[in-house]
């Protein structure tokens, strides 16, 4: 009887770029003709060393992970998770997810997004801005108060003079209170003029994904969980309409706003029984 050959089971792992030094496959930002390893913090003249990856594992490779009703949560579910937040600068990380959370806005729109030509070591200049503390304040409206977050901007357009447009967000105080208690606390003693989250958008990245993968008990993040929530909630608890959520979050159209205000059978029913025909 013939020997068969050994089955050779083929490697389809990715390969990624990784730092020689810790050998994680790690984005690298480019600094003074060098690259600079987010894990380590080395500087490096060359990327040379590469390590398999299984796909959907690392960020930026294979599918895109697409967000199902089992990972949509309600608010009371969500501020369980903020309330037991853990590490160094705990309220700073619970007032990080709020604020993304009830602005619905990229994690680029609230920390900024650095040109890493521009900027030298002692000081950030960004393309983007970051959200400033003097750009919050407390509006009062029919005897009901609202916290409205002015001129955040929206990125992905572009106005004729090539920066992105603003939008204006408003926050019921009423319905959101716990939410705005935590960013409250946060910022009370920031200056008027001072960054509201002094950090990277890779930095905000990480502190988003903590609280998704140690409390949602998830293998990997989503990208821009928070903005999808809170879209879902404003659709399904305010009946918010795609014309209101386009003007919510800047969109160009209602294209996007389309897939959050889709009604299951019980909406339609309970729409139903609001108006009595004779």
């Amino acid at each position: 009887m013939e020997e068969q050959e050994p089955i050779v089971k083929k490697d389809t792992r990715l390969k990624i770029k990784a730092c020689p030094k810790c050998h994680k496959p790690i984005y690298f930002k480019r600094m003074g003709g060098k690259y600079k390893c987010y894990g380590c913090g080395d500087l490096i003249n060359e990327v040379d060393v590469e390590v398999r990856v299984k796909k959907n594992s690392w960020s930026g490779t294979g599918k895109k992970r697409i967000l199902t009703d089992d990972d949509i949560i309600t608010r009371n579910e969500l501020l369980s998770k903020i309330s037991i937040m853990k590490g160094d600068k705990r309220l700073m990380k619970q007032a990080l997810v709020s604020f993304l959370y009830l602005t619905a806005a990229r994690v680029e729109e609230v920390v900024g997004m650095i040109n890493h030509k521009l900027s030298t070591k002692g000081k950030r200049v960004y393309t983007v801005e970051p959200v400033k503390k003097n750009q919050l304040s407390f509006k009062e409206l029919d005897d009901e108060d609202y916290l409205v977050i002015e001129r955040m901007p929206v990125l992905k357009r572009r106005t004729k003079d090539g920066r992105p447009p603003r939008r204006n967000v408003p926050i019921y105080v009423n319905n959101d209170k716990e939410f705005i208690e935590y960013i409250q606390r946060y910022i009370q003693d920031k200056d008027r003029e001072g960054i509201l989250f002094n950090m990277t958008y890779q930095r905000a990245w990480q502190i988003s994904n903590e609280i998704i993968l140690d409390n949602f008990k998830k293998d990997k993040g989503f990208n821009h969980y928070w903005r999808h929530l809170r879209l879902t909630h404003l659709a399904e608890d305010y009946g918010f309409q795609d014309l209101d959520l386009q003007q919510y979050v800047g969109w160009a159209n209602t294209l996007m706003a389309s897939k959050y205000t889709h009604l299951n059978w019980q909406a339609l029913a309970m729409k139903m029984r609001r108006v009595k025909i004779k």
